[in-house]
């Protein structure tokens, strides 16, 4: 099975192996990338950083299930031609595999993140002004609560704002004040935290406004329970994978069941126009489903820690979509296509260092011909502006 479960096990395998890190650009400037691309995970927070973000930089953004390594995205990355990928969100939530996939393929790329949505916003937005100065010139900046779903959801609709998430009264002014301006989103929950944020900035941040949100709308209430089955179907899928491994956790089996009592409860509440509540069942339904999914994640990374045959499956699997993509672009890949199965058959016979060895040389070939596409692309952007 190529589903979640292979994904899955093969993330949580490579956070215990170590990577090398990226190329940091702290430096650079916007005019040395001609494709920037943005990976991040389906986290409500982190995704809309990462579009809002895009919106400036005419960046592209590639999503990935949070917690999970998909086969198909990095061979999603590489046929953008990136000369710089930007991962917003810590390993738990982007996983490292995709560090590593970026190294081997020789893709410079930097990472943004926190021990918190909250931190995960800070060290993008200062990373991002480093490489790209003039940034914070171009857009307001939003103050939302991290775990405010309403005000996230809000928050995508706006043009040009970058979000800096909160937890409680704490905001950097230095960092507020480098935008052109402020605008404090809130809601009821989270009413008496942003008022005091709002007295803490007000005399020391120009351009400062204000929008409230009073009720939850229809619309609000129906992402809230769209975003929620896709976390309960995740989990669900998980455990069911689980326990077809013959593995059992225990406690994630109530877990799932109170995620999709609390999910259908909202549902009903919906449809009966009770929107309040049911957006605040659906938080809690998506709240429950995460545990279950981190919970499943970690005793995916205990059974499988040493599997390396597993692991090499699926690498061979991934620099394969690759090359096809690649080769869908006009690159001549027969050799590379050749060496991949020799590496299948290695793997199928159990001669797990021959493996290694035609992985090696099939990532080099790799690099080789993503050089040639980022070039390329460069070449005909220069043309094009001049």
């Amino acid at each position: 099975m190529r589903g979640v479960l292979s994904l899955l096990v093969v993330a949580m395998l490579v956070l215990s192996m170590g990577v090398v890190p990226g190329v940091t650009a702290a430096t650079s400037t916007t005019a040395e990338y001609s494709s920037v691309v943005i990976l991040v995970s389906d986290n409500e927070a982190d995704v809309t950083l990462a579009e809002k973000i895009a919106e400036v930089l005419n960046a592209s953004v590639v999503v990935t299930k949070w917690g999970v390594y998909e086969e198909n995205v990095t061979a999603e990355i590489t046929s953008l031609d990136p000369d710089l990928v930007i991962i917003i969100g810590g390993p738990r939530a982007v996983v490292k595999a995709y560090e590593e996939d970026l190294e081997a393929l020789g893709i410079t790329y930097i990472r943004a993140w926190g021990n918190t949505r909250v931190e995960t916003a800070v060290d993008a937005v200062n990373k991002i002004s480093q490489m790209f100065p003039g940034f914070e010139k171009k857009v307001r900046v939003a103050i939302v609560h991290g775990w405010d779903l309403a005000g996230i959801i809000h928050l995508r609709g706006k043009k040009f704002m970058i979000p800096i998430f909160i937890k409680d009264s704490n905001v950097s002014i230095t960092i507020i004040n480098k935008f052109n301006g402020v605008e404090i989103i809130k809601n009821r929950q989270h009413e008496k935290i942003m008022e005091k944020i709002k007295e803490k900035i007000r005399e020391r941040v120009k351009n400062v406004t204000e929008e409230v949100i009073e009720n939850i709308t229809q619309n609000i209430a129906e992402r809230a329970i769209n975003l929620a089955e896709e976390r309960v179907n995740l989990a669900e899928e998980l455990v069911n994978n689980m326990t077809q491994q013959n593995v059992t956790i225990p406690g994630v089996i109530p877990l799932l069941e109170n995620a999709k009592r609390h999910l259908e409860e909202a549902k009903k509440a919906y449809e009966e126009g009770y929107y309040g509540r049911a957006y605040g069942l659906a938080v809690a339904s998506k709240n429950i489903a995460e545990v279950v999914i981190r919970r499943v994640s970690e005793k995916f990374d205990e059974k499988f820690a040493k599997d390396i045959a597993f692991k090499l499956r699926v690498r061979v699997r991934v620099l394969e979509m690759v090359a096809l993509r690649l080769q869908a672009k006009g690159a001549n890949v027969t050799e590379i296509l050749d060496k991949i199965e020799q590496a299948k058959e290695a793997l199928k016979n159990k001669d797990i260092d021959t493996a290694r060895q035609l992985i090696a040389e099939i990532e080099k070939e790799l690099r080789m011909k993503i050089r040639e596409m980022i070039v390329h692309k460069k070449a005909e952007k220069k043309g094009e502006e001049e």
